[in-house]
């Protein structure tokens, strides 16, 4: 089975010699092979490497794949009776899907037991889980509880393995966070605050001066990392409205969070849109399949440390009963559990993810390449590597590609995308300055190959992590 495998991977990877016609001048002879003879890259300096992970997922090369919010714990609408997904039911197709955290999960101290049995389902299926518990700490207490209080409620949750902290703001103002950081302060003082952590997720760029506290979301980001003492820094950018438009913004947006969290030496994490534009009664479901994939990995090109889903239960506020698509027009499941498309684009997703996380947790990204054209502008960031060089790439050509550029341990990776979320079918060839042994990874799956040229061939969206040996 494996070797099938393999020799599927090696399908898309295109014999180079087939590129020729196109490629090959008098100069220049071109060879690919799985036997070729290769020599080793000269390995530097390890650059810095800054991340982020729990025990509780498998350790520090397991990226987080976390969701918000979910999962539901059912009830009765219009007479239907809707099942609780805290059941081994669900956690089978949560750990299908390839989730391994909850990064917002249940309301600890409305739900009782529940979340307990959560937790202890955590622990079965290797997951990690941050408890809200918004009746013992939140807005209104957060500056009156004290450090006691705070590791008596804990205990509860810190007989599970799977406890990774508590949740604590989604996208606090400026003003919300010196609020918190009083409680920060005093979270600080407990014994147990070097074990777990505080869940906060802030703001996106196109959030108001209102929604910010301030017109710089430079000011913002820094401003919110250094008051809540965070080694980590998670953010929301939701790209697509209605009809498959895309924020122009974009790719500086990424650009932006890069350069922000390079400075404060911290990873950052993402959320990918999984449903519509979120704007009500509106029937058309994005992102597509290319739009779902082409968000996932132009993150991963450009760094993130970790990817989280919203949704993963539709809320009931996402519901148009006059909608005949209402209840799955939002989430990896929809207002009645049931699966909607975006579970099958994050389980597609997270086989990647899964495969090539123990070289992208463990490397600094240096910049990122832009070949082709865009489906929407540029980044003009200092991000951006001129002339479509980086160490021993010295070339690339053929279709749309955003190429993110790796410090792996002193050697070079590259993460290759296909810059389009609508051609299903790019060739992506780079071009390197001596022949060199490749481990690829696409699609969860590896293969190795030798040469001093590759050729990727890639679904719209899709990505591919090249290692040099």
């Amino acid at each position: 089975m494996k070797t099938k495998q393999a020799i599927s991977l090696l399908m898309s990877v295109i014999l180079i010699g087939m590129l020729c016609g196109c490629e090959k001048t008098e100069k220049e002879t071109l060879y690919f092979g799985k036997d070729v003879e290769y020599v080793e890259t000269v390995k530097g300096t390890p650059l810095p490497v800054y991340t982020k992970s729990f025990d509780a997922i498998g350790g520090k090369n397991v990226m987080p794949i976390g969701t918000y919010a979910g999962p539901s714990t059912g009830g009765v609408v219009e007479a239907y009776q809707i099942e609780s997904m805290i059941n081994e039911k669900y956690f089978d197709l949560f750990k299908a899907c390839g989730i391994n955290m909850f990064n917002a999960s249940l309301n600890a101290a409305s739900v009782g037991g529940t979340v307990l049995k959560m937790l202890e389902l955590c622990d079965e299926y290797g997951m990690g889980m941050f408890v809200k518990d918004s009746v013992r700490f939140y807005d209104s207490t957060t500056e009156t509880v004290t450090a006691d209080e705070i590791y008596e409620f804990m205990q509860r949750y810190m007989q599970y393995d799977s406890f990774c902290g508590l949740v604590a703001r989604d996208e606090p103002s400026m003003t919300l966070i010196d609020q918190w950081a009083k409680f920060v302060e005093t979270y600080k003082k407990t014994p147990v605050a070097q074990y777990y952590d505080l869940y906060f997720n802030a703001y996106p760029q196109y959030a108001t001066t209102a929604h910010l506290g301030t017109d710089s979301f430079y000011e913002y980001a820094m401003y919110y990392i250094e008051k809540l003492q965070l080694d980590y820094f998670s953010y929301d950018y939701y790209p697509f409205n209605a009809g498959g438009y895309v924020k122009p913004e974009y790719f500086e947006s990424l650009a932006e969070v890069k350069a922000i969290t390079d400075e404060a030496k911290v990873p950052w994490w993402t959320f990918v849109q999984a449903g519509c534009s979120f704007e009500y009664k509106v029937s058309e479901n994005w992102p597509d399949e290319g739009r779902f994939h082409w968000n996932v990995n132009t993150a991963l090109a450009y760094g993130a440390k970790g990817v989280q889903y919203f949704t993963l239960s539709q809320p009931s506020y996402f519901l148009d009963k006059e909608d005949p698509e209402g209840a799955t027009r939002e989430g990896i499941f929809g207002y009645y559990n049931n699966i909607n498309e975006w579970y099958y684009y994050a389980q597609k997703a997270n086989k990647q993810i899964a495969g090539v996380d123990h070289v992208l947790m463990n490397a600094n990204n240096v910049g990122v390449i832009y070949h082709g054209n865009s489906p929407i502008p540029k980044s003009t960031g200092n991000e951006v590597i001129a002339e479509n060089k980086f160490r021993q790439l010295t070339r690339v050509s053929g279709n749309d590609a955003l190429i993110g550029c790796f410090d792996y341990c002193g050697g070079t990776a590259l993460y290759v995308v296909n810059n389009s979320y609508e051609n299903n079918d790019a060739r992506i060839n780079l071009f390197f300055d001596g022949c060199y042994g490749y481990d690829v990874i696409q699609r969860g799956q590896s293969a190795f190959v030798a040469g001093n040229a590759l050729s990727l061939r890639l679904d719209k969206g899709e990505g591919a992590l090249v290692v040099l040996r």
